[in-house]
């Protein structure tokens, strides 16, 4: 679904990355743009990711951060594939 709306999803950082997450903890999920999603498109998807996983999600578009930001972030990163 995901490619559908023009994203791919790279894989998740964060607390369940690293093994680490509680049960209150959300998922933080990395995605790239491969198309021009709109808002309503990335909403969609935050929805139907929180539905499946039974949790809070963060979406994670790493050209929307500073490159510092990202290459802290990325260390944790587990990819899908």
């Amino acid at each position: 679904m995901a490619r559908a709306l023009g994203v791919e999803l790279v894989g998740v950082v964060g607390s369940v990355a690293r093994g680490e997450e509680r049960p209150d903890s959300d998922v933080d999920v990395v995605y790239e743009r491969i198309g021009k999603p709109s808002l309503f498109d990335l909403g969609g998807l935050l929805m139907d990711l929180q539905d499946d996983l039974g949790r809070g999600v963060d979406l994670i578009d790493p050209s929307a951060m500073k490159p510092d930001r990202w290459t802290y972030m990325s260390r944790d990163l587990v990819r899908l594939s």
